[in-house]
């Protein structure tokens, strides 16, 4: 007999001891394939090493169903966790997509406002240099008359 045979059949026999509740699928269908008339054409009185054996067979597919069923609720708890996991992802990728639009919108404004500083102060540049040139040309003026008699300005 192989380990895993062996450790089901362990479990049979450890389950056959203690009550089962009534609303446990897996009892009621081993109820029902205890309580169910022998096939059509069957021999009404079997041996009872052969109903030992189909039972201890019942038993072994209905447990290895019960693994089936228990291995699908764990995918399906993992399925949901993965889920809720992608879910809270989603959302803060969303929160940190929506983070950097403001930041960016809020950066573009910042520009903008530079930008318009920046023009301000060329046209103030330019009208600086504007009156340092007439400075300029009125103390060259004023220098150049300054050496001449005044009957010649």
């Amino acid at each position: 007999m192989r380990l895993a045979e062996a450790n089901t059949l362990s479990w049979l026999d450890a389950s056959a001891d203690r009550p089962e509740p009534k609303n446990d699928m897996l009892w009621q269908v081993k109820q029902l394939l205890n309580t169910a008339p022998p096939p059509r054409g069957a021999p009404e009185a079997r041996a009872p090493r052969q109903g030992m054996e189909l039972n201890r067979d019942l038993n072994h597919a209905l447990d290895l169903v019960g693994m089936a069923s228990g291995l699908l609720e764990k995918s399906e708890t993992r399925i949901r966790e993965v889920e809720e996991h992608a879910h809270k992802l989603a959302q803060a990728a969303s929160l940190q997509l929506k983070t950097a639009h403001d930041e960016n919108q809020r950066l573009e404004r910042l520009l903008r406002q530079a930008e318009s500083r920046a023009e301000e102060a060329e046209a103030r540049l330019r009208d600086a240099n504007n009156w340092i040139a007439r400075f300029h040309d009125a103390i060259t003026s004023a220098f150049k008359t300054c050496g001449q008699p005044p009957a010649a300005r």
